[in-house]
């Protein structure tokens, strides 16, 4: 076999290599933003949560979800709370390193929210409840724009003034600055965003006219129980990173004033007579 013909199967077999090299590790990077995506969802909310799949561009820049669904609290008939068909997040892969990540857009497809009553607590409420401290380090995220397009909240029998299911239709929700609002410039925890995404949608479903008055004072009282408990969280964020920043700046003056006094004062080398 001529030397030419060798010298192209080798490089084909190398570029195949590669190839099959890459398709490993873009199908495993995957797997891990999916299992990263399932921990910290149902770590922050206590919720259990679960995700079909996760694609990340291999040209950069956007990251896609498909099939969200975060369970209901412990005691309510609904297996899932919250769900998504999908979600398409334009993000630079370096911000997936920095506090907090910065993300240009989220786009959810097709929410769907749960709203029930047992026992007489909304699941809404019952969800603020339960919601675990945050951790040490939670991830936190500044989001641009979002938006959500054909949502559904369905609002079960059981509810005031309800003897059958009511479903509103939710054409367009838009959010901007999630995580960067007055009193959040740290960012929003993922719970922070899942109450901002629940409390629109409940609020938007308010104000619908299939929805009985009852219900609707009801669903008012439930929705401001989530921007206070939202406003608290807020606030914490907001605490902690001044505490941070005021045990740094003390760090920083005590070595400063260290090093104009000559440095740490050294124990004496001899016994004073």
């Amino acid at each position: 076999m001529p030397p030419m013909r060798w010298i192209k199967r080798i490089i084909l077999l190398v570029v195949l290599v590669v190839i099959l090299a890459g398709a490993i590790v873009y199908v495993n990077l995957n797997r891990m933003v999916r299992r990263a995506v399932e921990v910290a969802a149902t770590s922050s909310l206590n919720l259990g949560t679960t995700l079909e799949g996760a694609s990340l561009s291999l040209m950069g820049g956007s990251l896609s979800l498909k099939q969200l669904e975060i369970a209901s609290p412990q005691g309510y008939p609904a297996p899932r709370l919250l769900t998504l068909q999908g979600a398409a997040v334009k993000v630079e892969y370096g911000q997936l390193r920095k506090t907090p990540i910065h993300v240009a857009s989220v786009v959810l497809d097709k929410p769907r929210l749960v709203i029930e009553q047992q026992g007489g607590k909304f699941n809404i409420r019952a969800v603020i409840d339960q919601l675990p401290p945050s951790g040490s380090e939670p991830m936190e995220l500044v989001i641009d724009h979002l938006e959500m397009r054909d949502a559904v909240v369905v609002m079960r029998p059981g509810l005031p003034g309800l003897d059958r299911d009511v479903i509103v239709q939710v054409p367009l929700l838009e959010m901007k600055n999630v995580g960067s609002g007055k009193g959040a410039e740290n960012g929003a925890a993922v719970k922070e965003v899942v109450l901002e995404i629940v409390s629109a949608l409940a609020a938007r479903a308010r104000e619908s006219g299939n929805v009985p008055e009852q219900l609707k004072a009801a669903l008012s009282a439930n929705v401001d129980s989530l921007k206070q408990k939202l406003a608290a969280e807020m606030q914490k964020a907001v605490g902690g990173a001044l505490e941070k920043a005021l045990q740094g700046a003390g760090k920083d003056l005590e070595k400063g004033l260290g090093g104009m006094l000559g440095g740490e004062r050294k124990p004496p080398t001899t016994r004073p007579r």
